[in-house]
């Protein structure tokens, strides 16, 4: 720390979050361990105390790391509604304000007196670096002050390479809101060009999967209404026979696999909240006029759209063989749907089975009765209603989490803290979690996607979600750029795949020993320690246990 007349400035863990009005009452981190191949962040908190109209700091890296060093600088958005009024005591605050969570790639920023400002220090050695202690020294020189500070952090490399993430990861990728924010039109040449900044981010980001729209996704539309048309697959009726063109659709796939991402989630195909209805479709007809063919007027069991879908499924399912990427393939029958649209979501998913050869079904719903009653085989509860699917023993259960999950369970509004985002990496490793599914990667529309947004202004969809809900990235003039929010649940990712090399170089009871010995109650789903002292002690304890390991 270093502190004087003029500034106070301090080294933090990722997980302090620092608001412009903060006591300042944070502990300091200033060394840390890292596993090759793994992204490591910290901060640097600067308070001016000089009553000084703003001073300007750069910020320069000197390391024999500089190369994998890169600098953001955290900057604060506006948030109505941090939470809903249900909800407990493991919130930063809950009133309205400025919440910290923009990094934007700078390594100048503008102090005012009395305001704390932080710059993001990300640090990512490949698995090619020397392992041994470093000294990172962060040079900040106060242009309007002449003056300059050097602020030294140790980091050591341990002689561990981090294992390839296992977990399916899915943050939904709203194709809609890039072209409305972006101000291009769907599949342009821009477009195309931005899609791929969005999903190299979500890659980079430890996302594997990507919700891809074959026809635009019925998701949060308000009923009778549209969103933007985004949908891949052309549909042609020519004397009353179906035929599609995946011309979009491969391209998106290579697109896809350009940036590592593996699995591919398609869009819905019943709307959401009980598969009342089809999803719009766009029809071309052999006189060349267009048509919406399908949407909310075409209930979803009517004979028109269950013998379109039969003859679209079959073609599709041949499309992903002749791609090679049927078995990482995914559908989806409709999203959320309750106990009294049952019957309706049984029907819905019965025919997508059956046309689908075989290949998994997975959809959100917290009802146990969807998969007691075999309807489902892959049903994805929300975090918070996991348990009574955890205790029925289904193999490779997937979970999730969205604006109703905001009391007891792991999170990631701007309000909340940042453990209780990272912690759900090791609730994850205790119950062999096979899947992770967020609805907002990027959803910049307001409620039901009435209107569009700008995500850097209305962070809550217009005080109806949580601030931290709707997206998790944010946009800028030429692509895309991380949140706090993001970084943090990579960590988290990072913490499951340190476990899943602790297990390989043990056992799955010695990992298991660890993480119950680590706390004085067992970690559940709803009960975890919520400091983040825990989850940098525990990451240092795992990454010692793993060198021992490897040692011997």
């Amino acid at each position: 720390m270093i502190c004087n007349d003029r500034f106070e400035i301090k080294v933090l863990s990722s997980l302090e979050k620092v608001f412009l009005n903060d006591e300042g009452q944070w502990k300091e981190c200033d060394s840390f361990t890292m596993l090759k191949g793994e992204k490591y962040s910290f901060q640097i908190a600067m308070k001016l105390k000089a009553p000084i109209n703003g001073v300007s700091v750069t910020a320069s890296v000197r390391s024999k790391l500089s190369g994998c060093i890169s600098i953001r600088e955290v900057q604060s958005v506006p948030s109505k509604l941090p939470t809903y009024a249900v909800c407990d005591d493991n919130y930063i605050t809950t009133k309205a304000g400025l919440f910290p969570d923009v990094l934007v790639s700078n390594d100048t920023i503008r102090l005012i007196p009395g305001q704390w400002r932080s710059l993001w220090i990300i640090v990512e050695p490949d698995e090619t670096a020397d392992a041994r202690e470093y000294d990172i020294d962060i040079v900040l020189s106060f242009q309007n002050l002449d003056t300059e500070e050097k602020i030294r952090v140790k980091a050591e490399i341990a002689n561990a390479v981090l294992p390839p993430q296992k977990l399916i990861r899915t943050e939904w990728l709203h194709c809609d809101c890039i072209a409305q924010y972006h101000h291009t039109k769907v599949f342009s040449k821009r477009f195309w060009t931005l899609l791929d900044k969005y999903i190299g981010m979500a890659a980079k980001y430890g996302i594997n999967m990507i919700l891809t729209p074959l026809f635009t996704p019925p998701l949060d539309t308000a009923i009778g209404g549209e969103r933007l048309t985004v949908q891949l697959v052309d549909v042609y009726l020519n004397n009353g026979v179906y035929s599609f063109g995946f011309e979009k659709l491969k391209k998106w796939i290579a697109l896809c696999h350009k940036n590592n991402i593996k699995y591919f989630e398609f869009s819905h195909l019943f709307t959401q909240w009980g598969a009342a209805a089809a999803p719009k479709i766009i029809v071309k007809r052999d006189d060349g006029t267009t048509q919406r063919m399908f949407g909310w007027d075409t209930p979803s069991d009517s004979e028109a759209y269950t013998s379109f879908l039969r003859i679209f499924l079959k073609q599709l399912v041949a499309f992903t063989e002749e791609q090679g990427i049927k078995d990482e393939c995914y559908f989806h029958v409709s999203d959320e749907p309750g106990l009294s649209q049952i019957q309706q979501y049984q029907k819905a998913y019965q025919l997508i089975s059956e046309n689908t050869a075989g290949l998994k079904i997975i959809d959100a719903l917290s009802d146990f009765d969807f998969y007691e009653k075999g309807i489902i085989k892959k049903p994805i509860p929300s975090n918070d209603h996991i348990d009574r699917f955890i205790d029925a023993k289904i193999e490779n259960l997937w979970t999730y989490y969205c604006c109703g999950q905001s009391t007891d369970v792991s999170n990631r509004f701007m309000a909340m803290p940042s453990p209780r985002n990272r912690i759900i990496g090791i609730q994850l490793y205790k119950y062999r979690i096979e899947g992770f599914l967020h609805w907002g990667f990027n959803f910049y529309n307001t409620y039901l996607s009435l209107s569009p947004i700008d995500p850097y202004a209305i962070t809550d969809g217009d005080q109806s979600f949580p601030s931290g809900d709707p997206f998790i990235v944010y946009p800028t003039d030429t692509g895309v750029t991380e949140s706090i929010r993001l970084v943090i649940f990579h960590e988290a990712m990072q913490d499951l795949r340190a476990l899943q090399l602790l297990e390989k170089l043990t056992s799955r009871e010695y990992v298991l020993n660890i993480i119950d010995s680590s706390w004085n109650q067992e970690i559940t789903f709803k009960q975890y320690p919520k400091s983040p002292e825990y989850i940098l002690q525990f990451r240092r304890m795992v990454n010692r246990e793993i060198i021992r390991h490897i040692k011997h």
